[in-house]
């Protein structure tokens, strides 16, 4: 069984149709919870990105792995367990569309094929899911074939939020520089907030007021993800893929929008942070509703306890294998 972990940087659960979100920001992504088994409170218990990543593939939390901030002195211990090194280890053909080694931090470990579109650009985090298919589905066609492991790193919700000027208005119809609006009031309190303005803000033209302006964008960013998640699930099926391989589909993080004082960034124990999506489709799964919470220190030891290899017992989280597969419902 081939195994498909797509990430999607800094995407809150609610933000999501197949999580309650009023806005039809994700077609395709609703179209593959309805084929899989969601979980409906999947935790984040590491934020930024980099100790969250480090939790998802050690199965361990910070406290043990040590990786607390982004952009850190840690380096990741050897002595972890990594889920990508311990899968190339037992035969699968292991590829990452990802920039999280830019950081010095050992991300690369464990993967045959490390491929970082984002070294065209200034700012890494302006690679759009366009960019990364790119590099994607050429990699699908020549290893499709062999057991693979193919994780696949998106970065569309996160700051800047600049979709595409097609997409600016498709969640928004009010005046973004209404005078009588102070939504935005206190933003340059926030630590990025002055940042925020004179940067990114003003390329969206002058005098922004309206925060919700500002979140219907991160909503549009997360359709034009959405659109190129479609496109690799239906470059799956071309290949003929499907069958034989399971989806795992998750956010490292959330964000805050602005509450509690925070502008469009995510720190903060506030569940807009915390709760993330999950969901698995398996194809000898029937779909479901996991109830109950699980955090990405399970979601390694799910991973390999579903592709038949060993869980070290370093690894604190647990296998989620019973309550995915309809065993277990407590």
């Amino acid at each position: 069984m081939n195994l498909l972990l797509i990430a999607i940087d800094t995407l809150r659960a609610d933000h999501l149709g197949c999580y309650g979100y009023h806005r039809n920001t994700s077609p395709n992504i609703d179209a593959l919870a309805r084929q899989s088994v969601v979980l409906d409170t999947h935790i984040s218990p590491a934020i930024p990105t980099h100790p969250a990543f480090t939790t998802i593939n050690t199965g361990q939390f910070s406290i043990t792995h040590g990786i607390v901030a982004h952009g850190g002195d840690n380096d990741i211990p050897r002595t972890s367990p990594w889920l990508p090194l311990l899968l190339h280890q037992n035969g699968y053909t292991t590829c990452a569309v990802d920039n999280l080694s830019q950081w010095r931090l050992d991300f690369h470990r464990g993967y045959e094929f490390y491929i970082d579109p984002t070294q065209r650009r200034a700012l890494s985090l302006n690679a759009d899911n366009r960019e990364i298919n790119r590099r994607v589905l050429p990699w699908l066609d020549q290893h499709g074939k062999e057991q693979f492991f193919l994780f696949v790193h998106y970065w569309d919700p996160h700051t800047p939020y600049l979709p595409p000027r097609a997409y600016r208005t498709l969640f928004y119809e009010g005046n973004p520089n209404d005078p009588d609006n102070h939504s935005l009031d206190g933003m340059e309190k926030h630590r990025l907030g002055k940042m925020w303005r004179e940067t990114w803000f003003n390329q969206l033209g002058p005098n922004i007021t309206d925060a919700e302006y500002i979140v219907s964008l991160y909503d549009s960013e997360i359709r034009y993800c959405d659109e190129g998640i479609g496109q690799l699930l239906k470059h799956l099926d071309k290949l003929g893929l499907t069958e034989n391989t399971m989806v795992v589909l998750l956010a490292d993080h959330g964000e805050l929008m602005y509450r509690h004082g925070i502008f469009f960034d995510h720190h903060g124990l506030y569940d807009g942070n915390l709760r993330v999506p999950m969901m698995i489709r398996h194809p000898e799964w029937t779909p479901r509703r996991v109830q109950g919470i699980t955090t990405h220190a399970d979601v390694a030891p799910t991973l390999l306890d579903l592709c038949g290899v060993e869980i070290p017992e370093a690894m604190e989280g647990i296998s989620l294998t019973p309550w995915l597969c309809g065993e277990r419902t407590d």
